[in-house]
């Protein structure tokens, strides 16, 4: 049976600047209006026309064929100008080799260490919690995994006050990039003072970087961390990555390993602090399965609720929420032809909220997720993207998120300080590069 896909063009499109005034203004509101009007929806940013993907079947389709469909567009370009040429950046002509390269450093055998590692930041960070205070949400999330990026990059004693220094520089990028996210050319070479802040703290960023994978190539020892796994890859005809490469995978790893899992665990506290009953069967199957000791890799198998706290909360507040790639050739998606040079849009955030792919989709329901849950929906779930050029650690990311969660979770209950605060809405109350939640704070007791 052939699948009829629907097409069209959305209309309020202003002189100029196209859809972008709507996406800047209200992106929430923006990118869940299209689906009513089909499956893949024509818009303009800018000058230039652009197509949404809000279709699952569509989104998969385009993510298969990396090819026609490569890594490039105005949101990928911006990640690109902060990470550099990296695993997850490259074009499709250099992918190969990047991914040959880096791969080593996520095969499983390596994610026991990992997870010591992660066990150990997170209960130095957690043990210092005091029964009854205020925590920043996010603000305590990333305090945890700046630590485990921290040490899961660089395990051996490297300067403490240059990984700081990062940190900051990282912070300061990722709260200025989303405004910059949608700015065309000539407007985004303007040196206003975002944009000279921004160029400032990458800049930062990569000297800092640079100095911390020079001090850990002169100890010229295997330190079993993910920087010792690139400085040692090897292609099969015995090439090495390059100090720029190296540099750029650093940096990947920074975004990815301390905004992205930070996010993730931030939508979950928030929230287990506002639904009590979920929190309840949370603590109930942690204290089950470890009975108050700290967790395992091995114990996550027997902890489903609590992977599926963390699943639920991607598919409802994915880190990554608007992902572009670029058409290389003339080609079609669902029967519309989509011209070479086309930029796609496809939304993790759209699709995991889209009332067609999820029953009841604004209900948070980590059931989802078990082995006996619904099937329906399950292919419009993308946070990590899909096909080949599916993110290298999506894997490390879904045992980081909930080891922490569940340690979490065995010491303390979380309660809203201010129960009218809506996360998503001030999360998505202007044009972000990370969906994080602001303005969200929750006090802390001891189990």
């Amino acid at each position: 049976m052939t699948t009829t896909f629907t097409s069209a063009r959305a209309s309020g499109a202003v002189p100029v600047l196209g859809h972008i005034p709507a996406l800047i203004r209200n992106p929430r509101k923006f990118l869940l209006s299209l689906p009513d009007l089909g499956d893949l929806v024509r818009i303009r940013l800018g000058p230039s026309a652009a197509f949404v993907l809000c279709n699952a079947e569509l989104t998969d389709e385009m993510l298969a064929n990396d090819r026609v469909f490569d890594k490039g567009g105005p949101l990928v370009d911006r990640l690109r100008d902060l990470i550099g040429d990296s695993v997850s950046t490259c074009p499709h002509s250099r992918h190969r080799r990047q991914r040959r390269l880096t791969q080593p450093a996520f095969e499983p055998n390596r994610f026991a260490g990992y997870a010591s590692t992660m066990i150990n930041e997170t209960d130095s960070v957690i043990s210092s919690w005091g029964d009854g205070e205020e925590l920043d949400v996010v603000g305590a999330t990333q305090a945890i995994t700046t630590r485990i990026s921290a040490r899961t990059i660089f395990s051996a004693s490297t300067s403490s006050a240059l990984i700081e220094e990062a940190h900051g520089a990282l912070s300061e990028i990722l709260g200025d990039v989303g405004k910059r996210m949608l700015m065309p050319p000539p407007l985004d070479k303007v040196p206003i003072p975002t944009k000279l802040r921004y160029d400032r703290a990458r800049t930062r960023l990569r000297e800092v970087t640079g100095q911390l994978i020079a001090d850990y190539r002169s100890m010229g020892v295997d330190h079993h961390d993910l920087i010792s796994m690139l400085l040692s890859a090897r292609d099969v005809d015995g090439d090495s990555l390059t100090d720029e490469e190296i540099l750029n995978h650093v940096v990947t790893l920074f975004v990815g390993g301390f905004e992205t899992v930070a996010t993730t665990l931030a939508w979950a506290i928030c929230v287990l602090a506002h639904h009590p009953e979920i929190q309840e069967r949370l603590h109930s199957e942690v204290d089950s399965a470890l009975g108050g000791r700290s967790p395992t890799l091995e114990d996550l198998a027997e902890m489903p609720y609590t992977c599926g706290v963390i699943t639920e909360s991607l598919r409802m507040y994915p880190p990554g929420w608007l992902l572009s790639r670029v058409a290389t050739e003339d080609s079609s998606l669902g029967g519309v032809n989509i011209p070479a040079g086309s930029t796609v849009i496809y939304s993790p955030f759209l699709l995991g909220n889209h009332v067609k792919m999820f029953a009841d989709p604004q209900r948070f329901d980590p059931d989802r997720w078990a082995e006996d849950g619904p099937a329906s929906g399950r292919g419009a779930l993308v946070p990590f993207g899909g096909g080949p050029r599916k993110c290298i650690g999506d894997a490390f990311t879904m045992f980081e998120a909930p080891i922490v969660l569940a340690m979490i979770a065995s010491r303390w209950r979380l309660t809203p300080v201010n129960s009218e605060v809506r996360p998503l809405e001030h999360a998505l109350d202007r044009m972000c590069f990370v969906l994080a939640p602001r303005k969200v704070r929750v006090r802390i007791s001891k189990r």
